[in-house]
């Protein structure tokens, strides 16, 4: 799917360029993808186990890293992620988002999958997470880390294996349609970005 069309299915108009002025550090590279990890997390106080990742093929691709302040607490941020009203509040998008370790995700009226790796509220949430426009079984590996900060939350959002063709646009949505929309929702809930 072309870039214009790809963003355009996530918010239904074309726009491609990231706002300007959005507190985001962004850096991009070129990176052998690293495999899903199979670690325990944790959900309300027990351990649950991810099951191996078979269905994460490795795969050259590359790699992109984000750092975003926001004036909330790590749990406002980890449930505008991982709450589906949510996370369908902030985005206007029909969004599913499983608990659980192993769970699915579908996000964006099912532009969007993943599966819940490793889940350690509300400090980290690791995702298989693809488009469904990628090559059949690509999955990149998606981490959110929240540290909380004395002003808020820094969140550092770290993906790997994204397919080199959807670079530019994966990199450029996730200002444009998770951190700029997430920052718009928690400044009408009475937070605002850091």
């Amino acid at each position: 799917m072309p870039q214009k069309a790809r963003t355009a299915a996530m918010s239904g108009k074309v726009k491609t360029k990231p706002k300007a002025g959005a507190a985001v550090q962004a850096k991009a590279g070129t990176k052998a993808g690293a495999k899903a990890g199979t670690k325990a997390g944790t959900r309300a106080g027990t351990k649950e186990k991810a099951k191996p990742a078979a269905e994460i093929r490795p795969s050259q691709g590359r790699s992109l890293r984000h750092t975003v302040r926001f004036k909330a607490s790590p749990q406002e941020v980890y449930d505008l992620l991982m709450v589906s009203e949510r996370h369908a509040a902030f985005t206007h998008h029909a969004a599913k988002v499983s608990p659980k370790v192993d769970g699915l995700v579908s996000a964006y009226g099912g532009y969007i999958e993943a599966r819940n790796v490793l889940l350690d509220p509300p400090r980290r949430i690791v995702q298989a997470w693809r488009a469904v426009d990628w090559p059949e079984g690509w999955y990149s590996t998606a981490t959110w880390e929240l540290k909380a900060l004395p002003s808020g939350t820094q969140m550092t959002f770290i993906q790997d294996q994204v397919p080199d063709d959807d670079f530019e646009a994966i990199n450029e949505g996730w200002v444009e349609h998770y951190w700029d929309k997430m920052t718009a929702y928690l400044e009408r809930k009475g937070g605002r970005k850091a």
